[in-house]
């Protein structure tokens, strides 16, 4: 799977489950998305499950935008992988 499939299903997810509409994978999650810090957590628990895959806060920190979570999630499913 690669980053560009990983990014428009987060996208997806951020449509589909949290009601956020005209999301892009530059925008920051909670300046120009405007996630509360309770709906960012249920974002990554969402894509935690999707992708079979834990987390960590401290992974998480410099994460700001959906394409940085893609990048993320590619990282450790390549970990994962091997």
């Amino acid at each position: 799977m690669d980053k560009a499939e990983v990014v428009q299903k987060l996208i997806m997810l951020m449509k589909d489950v949290l009601k956020k509409d005209a999301v892009t994978a530059e925008m920051d999650i909670m300046d120009e998305i405007g996630l509360e810090s309770v709906e960012v957590l249920q974002f990554v628990g969402l894509a935690e499950t999707e992708y079979g895959l834990s987390l960590p806060s401290r992974e998480l920190r410099g994460v700001s935008t959906i394409e940085d979570l893609g990048e993320l999630i590619v990282k450790k499913l390549q970990k994962k992988a091997k």
